[in-house]
């Protein structure tokens, strides 16, 4: 799933390691609502850049 390797990715702190559980799970848990509105499938690749647009907003 999309959401996994998406968190993987972007839940870390500013060294690069893994943001502690709790903060990860919560970080899954928007994902997984957020997909679930769109009411989509979307790819790694789309939902890395729509997560890249957010935080730089």
């Amino acid at each position: 799933m999309a959401a996994f390797r998406t968190v993987d990715e972007f839940a870390r702190t500013a060294s690069g390691d893994p943001l502690p559980y709790p903060e990860r799970e919560r970080f899954f848990a928007f994902l997984c609502s957020t997909l679930m509105q769109d009411d989509s499938n979307e790819s790694t690749t789309t939902l890395k850049e729509r997560l890249i647009r957010l935080m730089s907003a």
